[in-house]
């Protein structure tokens, strides 16, 4: 005996429809990817000290290590900047000597604005963040761009749209 399979127009046309709704509001979509997958990138390039690009960041200045160097060991007190001298380490990753950029990135801090019906922006809301980003050469701030998806981490969220999409489809 043969076993048949029957596919209807109508459970072709609600997967479509449910795919076609989804797509209606790429902003929500977008921020979902983002929320899911797309900052786990930017997490890795403060890990690994790299841009997107995998280009690696600049080091710190032998001035900023000896800076640090005297900070941790109390030469200017028990805090720096309203910051514990303890925290002034020289083996410090760079970018995170309190962690506030690394954390203001993440899903519930980072800020997320729609732009237009097919984009959104991803900012980070602490106030120096741009100028370790794009640098700063009138305060000898070197650019360390940690904003923006390497290829690694647009295929994440590529994926995470997709995984979205197919959830809609089968949701019908």
């Amino acid at each position: 005996m043969a076993i048949t399979a029957r596919l209807e127009a109508d459970q072709w046309n609600s997967y479509i429809m449910g795919i076609l709704g989804l797509l209606s509001d790429a902003p929500k979509m977008l921020k979902a990817a983002y929320s899911t997958r797309g900052y786990q990138d930017i997490i890795d390039h403060f890990r690994m000290e790299e841009d997107p690009l995998g280009d690696p960041w600049e080091p710190r200045s032998d001035f900023t290590q000896q800076l640090y160097a005297a900070i941790n060991l109390g030469a200017f007190g028990s805090s720096y900047n309203g910051i514990p001298a303890s925290s002034y380490r020289p083996s410090n990753k760079l970018l995170q000597l309190t962690g506030n950029l690394r954390k203001s990135i993440m899903p519930g801090s980072v800020d997320m604005e729609t732009v237009d019906s097919h984009s959104v922006m991803i900012a980070s809301n602490v106030d120096y963040s741009g100028e370790h980003n794009y640098g700063a050469p009138w305060f000898n701030i070197p650019q360390r761009e940690f904003m923006g998806l390497s290829n690694r981490g647009l295929d994440n969220v590529m994926q995470a749209i997709l995984d979205q999409i197919q959830k809609a489809g089968h949701a019908i």
